[in-house]
């Protein structure tokens, strides 16, 4: 079902937002940890958006039939482009509840059923989903797997190769 939130009267918006012609126009206040682990607001530009965007794009670019995760809350820095990278590529997205994120059972099986491509996920919550028995068979669709917010072992990482092995693995922690 597709909602127009226009027709929704608390949603209804006034004053529409002029294109910046600079794109200096700040465009999102979010939370980021960053590399030291510690949350913090940043304000965030449209060209710095839209610079990422066209970079995922361009470097990593996404299918028709590929399916990106939406699962961040959108307070937080990840999700503007959770949101937008599959979007901006003409590909599907898929909403993932809070109660799928938080039982590995309903998350790994909202991964298959939905033939997710790609995925973010910090290096606690991956370790958490792939302990569940038999989770590697629920996420042969991932493609591409980021693995961000906070530092990853050696170790945990080899696991995650070995478990994954036709996935490939973006360590980008820091960038």
């Amino acid at each position: 079902k597709i909602i127009n939130l226009d027709e929704i009267p608390s949603f209804k918006c006034k004053n529409k937002l002029q294109k910046s012609k600079s794109l200096k126009q700040e465009y999102s206040i979010a939370y980021t940890s960053g590399s030291t682990g510690s949350p913090k607001m940043v304000i965030s530009d449209e060209k710095s958006h839209l610079n990422r965007l066209l970079w995922l794009r361009d470097n990593y670019p996404m299918k028709n039939e590929d399916v990106g995760a939406y699962k961040t809350k959108i307070s937080f820095a990840p999700s503007i482009r959770e949101i937008l990278e599959p979007l901006i590529q003409g590909s599907k997205i898929c909403i993932i509840s809070d109660e799928e994120l938080h039982e590995p059972q309903k998350l790994l099986q909202t991964i298959k059923n939905n033939k997710l491509t790609r995925i973010f996920f910090t290096p606690s919550h991956l370790v958490n989903l792939l302990d569940f028995n038999d989770a590697a068979k629920y996420l042969t669709t991932i493609k591409h797997l980021e693995i961000s917010g906070e530092p990853i072992d050696n170790r945990v990482l080899t696991t995650i190769q070995q478990q994954l092995a036709n996935t490939k693995i973006y360590n980008r922690y820091g960038a």
